[in-house]
């Protein structure tokens, strides 16, 4: 070995020969061994050392030994200094970065043992990350590994991973995509959660179980696709279901306007339009279970018609929907869950003859709907040259006036938007003698 020695070293009693090396001040004992992992010419080695104490002539002496040493790592010192480590039945588990390089190559070994996991929280919050590279002997990613690393935009995923961590890499804005490869057959809650700017997902057969919110809040993306072959997934339109189309999952964040759910759908789940971009849903007959938070901050919807199909809505699945000021049930009270418009403006309508309903639902006001035709007395009829009606009901609740010419067509326009102020509106239609025949109905908006 060369000359060259570290510029720290511990000064040790007689005997001790060779290269010096940093290391801790033990307690003297009559005679102890311990072993000390050192850094020298950019190598890392493990050195066994045996200390003995010995009285002559009425003095102590301490004497350390030099017994052993082995080279740990060729890996260079720097580099490997950036990662914190844990060792676990002979393999690496990355459990935290100290580096400043915005591009991270994972090395793929460390002190001879594989790296076959990323920890907890590993690289959370280093914000000027942007390149992360995992080497294939990588097979797990664990829970927030990558959480608000908000500069990332590249995050290679090798095909060894066969797990996604819950919130591995949510809040990550910068990220564009999210390859999945066909190795992973789990991806955890919220595992993409926030990516705002990835735009599309493809779900390869292998994966087995998404947790909810898994691609939630994703403000870019507008398509989900999911390889036919998947045993357990499928989607339709870009948007995500389970296999047989019974549960809706995932509604892409990136999609706006209205939205049809199919007919095959009976229960929409935890998160499925979370954030969404709709500003108006329509939920079909045969829907029985609305999920827990599963339309939590669509800002975007006015009013939602639940079917009487529905029996059962989870606490807080419309809260924070800013902007729905009325929801329609058609059929009898679902049992009321805590919570379920949390900070949401909404008034709870419900038809006549409908049961369970009290003064409030969910911890909001409920109003029955009941608007009728009055045609018993003016000014029902011709008046100014205008056909017209009076339309009561209970006070200020939300109506919509829509008119036919012929049923059998089933096209519907509206023609008039408005709320019952004190129980009562005139409604007047100035193109009536433009069609041979006309058919007015309320609807609720």
């Amino acid at each position: 070995m060369p000359e060259h020695r570290p510029q720290i070293s511990l000064t040790e009693d007689e005997g001790c020969g060779g290269p010096s090396f940093l290391r801790t001040v033990y307690t003297p004992l009559t005679e102890r061994g311990f072993s000390e992992t050192l850094k020298f010419e950019g190598l890392v080695f493990q050195r066994r050392i045996i200390m003995r104490a010995w009285k002559a002539n009425g003095s102590v002496k301490l004497v350390t030994q030099l017994i052993g040493m082995l080279v740990l790592l060729s890996l260079p010192v720097t580099v490997r200094a950036q990662f914190s480590f844990i060792t676990n039945n002979g393999a690496i588990t990355i459990t935290g970065y100290s580096g400043t390089n915005p591009v991270v190559v994972i090395p793929s070994s460390i002190s001879g043992l594989p790296v076959t996991s990323i920890g907890y929280g590993a690289f959370s919050r280093h914000f000027s990350l942007t390149s992360v590279t995992t080497p294939n002997s990588v097979t797990n990613i664990g829970g927030e590994a990558f959480r608000l690393c908000t500069g990332l935009t590249s995050a290679n995923i090798p095909d060894s991973v066969t797990s996604i961590g819950p919130s591995a890499f949510s809040n990550c804005y910068g990220l564009t995509s999210a390859n999945i490869p066909d190795s992973v057959t789990s991806i955890g809650p919220s595992a993409f959660f926030s990516c705002s700017s990835v735009t599309n997902i493809l779900i390869p057969n292998s994966v087995t179980s998404i947790g909810v919110n898994g691609f939630a809040n994703l403000s870019s993306l507008t398509n989900i696709a999911v390889d036919a072959s998947n045993p357990v997934y499928s989607s339709v339109n870009g948007v995500l279901f389970d296999k047989s189309l019974a549960t809706l999952l995932q509604f892409p964040g990136g999609l706006v306007g209205s939205y049809t759910i199919p007919r095959s759908v009976t229960s929409i789940g935890s998160g499925a339009f979370y954030n969404s971009g709709l500003t108006n849903v329509t939920i079909p007959e045969g829907v029985s279970n609305i999920v827990a938070d599963a339309f939590d901050y669509s800002h975007g919807l006015t009013s939602v018609t639940i079917p009487k199909s529905v029996t059962s809505i989870g606490s807080m699945a419309f809260s924070y929907c800013f902007s729905l000021t009325a929801i329609f049930f058609q059929g009898n009270a679902p049992p009321d869950t805590s919570y379920i418009f949390y900070d949401s403006p909404t008034t709870v309508y419900y038809l006549p003859e409908t049961t369970a309903w009290g003064a409030t639902f969910g911890g909001n006001p409920t109003a029955l709907w009941n608007p009728t035709f009055q045609t018993t007395a003016p000014p029902f009829g011709v008046q100014n040259n205008q056909f017209g009606f009076n339309i009561i009901g209970t006070t200020n609740i939300p109506i919509e006036v829509e008119a036919t010419p012929d049923l059998k067509s089933g096209t519907w326009i509206q023609l008039h938007n408005c709320t019952l102020t004190n129980g009562s509106i005139y409604f007047s239609d100035p193109q009536w003698t433009n069609y041979a025949s006309r058919l007015y109905r309320i609807r609720s908006p």
